[in-house]
């Protein structure tokens, strides 16, 4: 027989800020599949409006649900940080990333 309950949680954030000299767009993408992995993906894109080129930065997490988990039980104060992709981008090694100059 088949479990369909949820396992896992598929998150997407996307900040924007735009100040009178420049904008950042900082977007996440979060994959929690429990008793498995971790998998976060980062982009930040930014430009100075005073240059002919727009910034960007790609970054890849990956790690697994278990090293993350047993650093969370160490503290039960933390036990609701297992969603919190925020605190498991600080505790999960960084596999690729990549900055890239686009001209304008």
């Amino acid at each position: 027989m088949l479990n369909w309950f949820d396992n896992m949680v598929n998150v997407t954030y996307c900040c924007k800020r735009v100040m009178p000299e420049c904008y950042f767009v900082l977007m996440r993408y979060g994959l929690r599949v429990d008793g498995v992995i971790y998998r976060i993906k980062d982009t930040r894109i930014c430009h100075v409006y005073s240059e002919d080129c727009v910034k960007i930065e790609y970054r890849s997490q990956e790690g697994a649900f278990a090293d993350v988990e047993r650093i969370i039980k160490q503290n039960e104060e933390l036990l609701g940080n297992l969603n919190n992709f925020n605190y498991v981008s600080m505790n999960i090694p960084i596999t690729e990333c990549e900055t890239y100059k686009m001209n304008i």
